[in-house]
């Protein structure tokens, strides 16, 4: 799909972003074009090569997706394996940019964080807040709502459902 400039985009990795300027830089020894998004969130400018943009970021979700999130935070979730595997599965879905799967790791890791006596590791809470900070931004827009208020929301659900046992 082409993107416009000042369109909303998500980039997996650092959520919803506008696009900005072409720009041409000589790379390689040649001319390479690239787009530029601006990251609102944190005031990054990042840069992607034209020939990529596709495969690069993606539509932000519906209102119909958006909405879909919040029954996957309250939904029942599976027990959570040794914290070696669940590091490794969390990073995984974080890097799809999937909105479903930020979500499940912000769920996941809630209710871990409540369940047990102890705070998640510090590995563990950086997870934690940046699943939730790439959901509630693209929930923001995608709702066209306040982050603040998206954000109690999406505790609330995400407390909803069953506290899971812990494999430790």
């Amino acid at each position: 799909m082409g993107w416009n400039l000042g369109d909303n985009v998500v980039h997996p990795q650092h959520g919803p972003a506008t696009v900005g300027a072409v720009t041409t830089r000589d790379i390689g020894g040649g001319p390479v074009e690239y787009v530029t998004l601006h990251i609102e969130q944190n005031g990054l400018t990042v840069m992607v090569p034209s020939a990529d943009l596709a495969d690069s970021v993606r539509e932000p979700s519906t209102k119909a997706e958006a909405t879909q999130v919040f029954d996957v935070l309250a939904a029942d979730a599976p027990a959570l394996p040794k914290w070696q595997q669940r590091r490794r599965i969390n990073v995984e879905r974080l890097a799809t940019g999937d909105l479903v799967a930020a979500a499940e790791v912000v769920r996941d890791l809630a209710r871990l964080d409540a369940a047990r006596d102890r705070p998640l590791s510090h590995g563990e809470k950086k997870l934690y807040d940046e699943a939730r900070q790439l959901l509630v931004s693209e929930l923001a827009i995608s709702l066209d709502g306040d982050e603040q208020e998206l954000g109690e929301q999406v505790d609330q659900a995400a407390m909803k459902g069953a506290v899971l046992p812990v494999e430790e």
